[in-house]
């Protein structure tokens, strides 16, 4: 017995199937969400003015810049969504370690005068013996027991 239910037509498929045109309608509908995306991949390169909004032309470097820090901090209140409002959860640990190997790195820049290559990998291994040495104290284990 098929739970599939045909009509003279064939086999109904959902949503606009015996309507004419179905097919069409819902592969237009599938893709409107490329229209919105491609708008916003161009808008950075056009001269528009957005009075209200901005003070000049959105391709400004001004403009640019404001834009970029406002996706930032969307992108931050979108984590802060995930980790609170969805999980539940909040945890700052990684954090201290990034900003470790961030303030390394700066230091070795500006102090030391070395190239970003150079510093970004000796602020990754002070990140990482920051993590060793705070999860060795925090623990009380010897180090033979982390997995770092």
């Amino acid at each position: 017995m098929s739970t599939t239910a045909t009509t003279s037509a064939g086999p109904a498929t959902g949503f606009g199937a015996d309507a004419p045109g179905g097919d069409r309608t819902r592969r237009v509908l599938r893709w409107w969400p490329a229209l919105p995306l491609l708008l916003l991949v161009l808008a950075p390169y056009s001269a528009l003015p957005l009075p209200g909004l901005l003070q000049g032309p959105i391709g400004s470097p001004g403009q640019l810049q404001l834009l970029a820090l406002c996706l930032l901090f969307g992108a931050l209140a979108t984590g802060y969504d995930l980790l609170l409002g969805r999980t539940g959860l909040l945890s700052f640990g990684h954090a201290v370690y990034f900003a470790a190997g961030t303030y390394a790195t700066n230091t070795f820049m500006l102090e030391l005068g070395l190239p970003f290559t150079g510093a970004a990998l000796l602020g990754l291994l002070s990140g990482c013996c920051w993590r060793r040495c705070s999860a060795r104290s925090a623990c009380g284990s010897p180090a033979s027991a982390s997995p770092w």
